[in-house]
């Protein structure tokens, strides 16, 4: 026999109430630490060697964290890199530039793909997690 007590509904109604402004927040903050985690491993791939002949940190400085709000309770991270030696680390160049520089990368470095690729299943696991909390 399975039975259901609701006698007291409007203290269920209450935690519900509560529990639903709780989530908007706890989502975005969800959102912006994985997004760290993200760019912690992109930037951990993405320094030392095999990578940059130069090694000065500007690069690896350079991978940034956006969070975004576009609205309807959506939450979005970027994570990435406006500097023009992203695309020619991470898929490889062979050929001149728009600067008039040579290159001659025959494969690349990935380091976004692999962190991407290493991230999701935790990520998947702490989105479980955070439906379980609230």
């Amino acid at each position: 026999m399975i039975s259901i007590d609701a006698s007291d509904a409007v203290a269920m109604a209450d935690h519900i109430e509560q529990a639903s402004r709780a989530v908007g927040p706890r989502t975005a903050r969800w959102t912006h630490t994985r997004g760290q985690q993200l760019q912690a491993i992109v930037r951990g791939r993405a320094a030392g060697r095999p990578g940059p002949a130069v090694i000065t940190g500007a690069y690896v400085g350079s991978i940034g964290l956006r969070v975004n709000e576009p609205g309807g309770g959506r939450y979005e991270v970027e994570v990435g890199t406006d500097h023009p030696e992203g695309f020619r680390l991470e898929r490889g160049f062979h050929g001149t530039d728009s600067l008039g520089r040579h290159f001659v990368m025959s494969h690349g470095y990935p380091h976004f793909g692999p962190a991407e690729a290493e991230a999701g299943p935790l990520i998947a696991d702490s989105a479980v997690e955070l439906a379980d909390d609230l």
